[in-house]
């Protein structure tokens, strides 16, 4: 993304139907750039029908993840039963007319059904 003044936002969303008792997992490698000022940001955000559920923010800095990071069972069960649509997004924002950039790679993703937690 390049010398922009505020959001430029890009996103990638598939609609799934969850079940019982979801969670998420995925891989991810980021690079976000924001160290232009103390007020510029970049974000990677993971949304669940709008609702974060997983989020980095750089503000005033950069954030690089060498190496893939892996997250796993995300709790998605405020979702359960729900036909809903899963979000990843990156959003850098710049005040001024400075670089400010925000890149993803992503692997591996999928939302699995965990047991349920211990039978009575």
């Amino acid at each position: 993304m390049n010398s922009v003044v505020g959001d430029q936002i890009r996103s990638v969303s598939s609609q799934l139907s969850l079940g019982k008792m979801p969670t998420l997992n995925y891989a991810r490698k980021l690079e976000l750039g924001a160290a232009a000022n103390e007020y510029t940001t970049a974000r990677f955000s993971v949304l669940v029908n709008g609702v974060i559920v997983d989020q980095v923010l750089a503000t005033g800095m950069d954030h690089t993840e060498q190496e893939w990071t892996k997250l796993t069972d995300i709790d998605l069960s405020c979702f359960a039963d729900q036909r809903v649509t899963l979000t990843f997004e990156l959003a850098p924002n710049s005040n001024l007319y400075h670089k400010v950039s925000a890149k993803a790679w992503l692997d591996c993703i999928n939302i699995k059904e965990t047991a349920a937690s211990e039978a009575a």
